[in-house]
């Protein structure tokens, strides 16, 4: 049985936060009653009489054994007008998706502890409930989130408080390493195209295309975008200095595009920098034949396009929605088949708390257990306040 402590009456004198449910053992009533007199006989005989069950919220009355007069009944949790459902069972079908289980894990949780459960219907339109609050609180989210980025834009330029719409202009933008992996693979795919063609690309040849020169021009071609973000010329540029500085020979250097000054990662530039005489291209260890870069140079004009460059201006990987897919996947396990409606759930879920944090996230659902939860203290609320701001900044 789960009871709910009455909101309403006066606050307990101990510093401690009350919970808002409690898991009260059947003896324990007997125990609390076995001194209290009934005002109809006066005999301590009052019991708790447990009669039909809404899912975990129980119907109790009070009564007397000896006189068989009755104090009143009443259900342990109260029920949602609205929604026509009792408040612990919507409580724990979400605590149970929060976790990533349904209505199995809360059956096998209903029978250790010995109590009453919900079938399988119930479960289903808890979901349902929780699904339409969801669609509701996505949209105070989204409004919370535009207060938060023109505020943001506010503090950046002044001017603009006294507006009253800032357009932000939305991108689609690509991942760094995505972006690479996408050469990796076009270059691999080279080697395979030509190879059928009887001409080999890769091999031990000096200047072949093998796997491990592959593997550097991925990460020089990563480096190239990332170091000159947001400017997509100087992107531009970088990855085709990569290209030619591999392929410069003795006989005909192509470092044109490399860049200047003793601070170049290029050995060519930084000897002219110093007045001294450049060294033997032998030293360089990702060489490319001329007949390799011909072969490859189309990847790299595709790869270096304004379209491509564009969409890495922002320099980001997804490592970040990593942590979000994270959050979503411990709330809806990939290897377990669920409902459209749960994963709906579970995704909404795992967002709203990622980006706005457990007490913004309470707050936007204007959910009760914000104001008496014992995990809840003020240093959690301003750390979580704050990274809520930093988010837009």
């Amino acid at each position: 049985m789960v009871l709910q402590r009455d909101t309403l009456s006066e606050p307990s004198p101990s510093s401690e936060p009350e919970a808002s449910y409690i898991f009260p053992h059947k003896a324990v009533f007997s125990e609390l009653l076995q001194k209290v007199p009934c005002k109809y006989c006066t005999n301590c005989t009052l019991v708790i009489k447990q009669h039909h069950s809404m899912g975990y919220s129980t119907e109790m009355e009070l009564l007397c054994e000896s006189c068989h007069e009755s104090y009143g009944s009443v259900f342990s949790s109260f029920q949602e007008e609205a929604k026509n459902s009792h408040d612990i069972n919507s409580k724990l079908v979400s605590a149970f998706l929060s976790i990533g289980r349904g209505h199995a894990a809360l059956e096998t949780f209903s029978s250790v502890l010995n109590m009453p459960t919900m079938d399988r219907k119930n479960f289903a339109k808890c979901m349902h409930n929780l699904s339409v609050k969801n669609k509701e609180v996505m949209k105070k989210i989204l409004e919370m989130s535009r207060q938060a980025a023109r505020e943001a834009h506010v503090k950046v330029d002044a001017s603009l408080k006294n507006q009253e719409i800032i357009d932000v202009c939305h991108m689609t933008e690509e991942c760094l390493n995505h972006i690479a992996k996408r050469l990796d693979t076009s270059l691999r795919n080279k080697v395979k195209e030509w190879k059928v063609k009887k001409v080999t690309l890769g091999g031990r040849k000096q200047g072949s295309l093998t796997d491990k020169n592959i593997t550097k021009l991925q990460n020089y071609y990563r480096k190239a975008i990332k170091d000159n973000v947001p400017d997509t010329d100087k992107m531009k540029t970088a990855i085709y200095a990569i290209l030619m500085h591999c392929s410069s020979t003795d006989k005909k250097p192509m470092h044109g595009k490399c860049p200047e000054g003793e601070s170049s990662w290029c050995f060519y530039k930084i000897a002219i920098a110093k007045n001294e005489t450049p060294g033997s291209h032998s030293s360089v260890r990702t060489y490319l034949s001329p007949q390799v870069v011909e072969k490859i140079l189309p990847v790299y004009q595709r790869l270096a396009s304004d379209t491509i460059l564009e969409r890495c201006v922002a320099g980001k990987t997804q490592n970040s929605n990593e942590s979000l897919h994270s959050c979503i996947w411990r709330k809806c396990p990939k290897e377990v088949f669920v409902s459209k409606r749960r994963l709906e759930i579970a995704v909404t879920d795992a967002i709203e708390k990622h980006n706005l944090g457990y007490v913004k996230y309470l707050e936007a659902k204007e959910d009760s257990c914000l104001n008496d939860s014992f995990s809840l203290t003020i240093v959690q609320k301003d750390k979580i306040n704050d990274a809520f701001l930093r988010m837009f900044l």
